[in-house]
């Protein structure tokens, strides 16, 4: 591994941390700046020493330092995951502003995650800043023919049918599933408007592949929750975490997957 990307790699924790502290704040409506990080349960101000990722959750055992409480696992888990998801991408992209305009997607993307498994929400200042970075991406496409358009669907159609082909998809589903089930929402108004800037950043096609992959892999979950009876059949159930998984598949394999598909005809 080079230096350079060893680098990418710790950047990536540090954005994880700090992934971390959005996470948890946003949804409370505390700015992310102020006040200083402390500790959720003795709310004591932390200094540096206990804010370095990986390592201060590793010296610490896993443990606040000045009440000795327990911090949850899944803090190291976002910054490792945020530091791979850096390098991945890092290495799957040659243009700089496609590595940045990703990382940037990515990372509130999985803010977003976090926020949704624990409190069943998806901000709306959050997708408002995910459309921006897509609009700047379908500019950039547009204009530039840079980013996923070099496979050849840089027409100006691109960023709006994914926009909006996807959420409608979504809200149709969402709206009939209501009635049938007899819910209020079958599926979140926050998970349809999600897709508006996950459509306006890959465009149509691999929009559409997010899509799928996110109702197979949220049907595969859900399947496997019923049939050890984790959940019961009404049993309300994240989706952004599969729409991430989605996304994530669209990115990387989207393009492989479709040819494949339409190799067949």
């Amino acid at each position: 591994m080079s230096a350079f990307s060893i680098f990418i790699f710790m950047l990536g924790l540090c954005v994880g941390s700090f992934l971390n502290v959005c996470a948890y704040r946003i949804p409370k409506n505390i700015s992310v700046v102020f006040p200083r990080s402390h500790c959720p349960v003795c709310s004591h101000n932390l200094n540096v020493m206990d804010l370095i990722p990986v390592a201060s959750y590793i010296f610490l055992g896993a443990k606040c330092r000045y009440c000795g409480k327990r911090i949850s696992p899944r803090y190291l888990a976002v910054e490792i995951i945020t530091g791979a998801l850096f390098l991945i991408i890092f290495h799957a992209f040659t243009n700089p502003l496609d590595v940045v305009l990703t990382c940037i997607f990515i990372s509130i993307m999985l803010v977003i995650v976090l926020i949704d498994i624990d409190f069943k929400i998806i901000p709306d200042e959050l997708i408002i800043v995910l459309i921006f970075i897509g609009a700047i991406n379908y500019f950039l496409n547009l204009f530039f023919n840079t980013g996923y358009d070099i496979y050849g669907d840089n027409s100006w159609l691109n960023g709006i049918l994914g926009a909006f082909i996807p959420a409608f998809m979504l809200f149709m589903i969402s709206f009939f599933g209501s009635l049938l089930l007899r819910v209020d929402e079958a599926l979140g108004m926050g998970d349809v408007k999600l897709f508006i800037p996950i459509g306006l950043f890959l465009g149509w096609k691999l929009s559409l592949t997010s899509l799928l992959f996110s109702f197979i892999c949220g049907g595969i979950f859900s399947i496997v929750l019923l049939l050890t009876k984790s959940a019961a059949r009404k049993t309300e159930i994240p989706f952004a975490p599969f729409i991430a998984v989605g996304v994530f598949v669209a990115l990387f394999w989207g393009w492989d997957l479709i040819n494949w598909y339409f190799g067949f005809f």
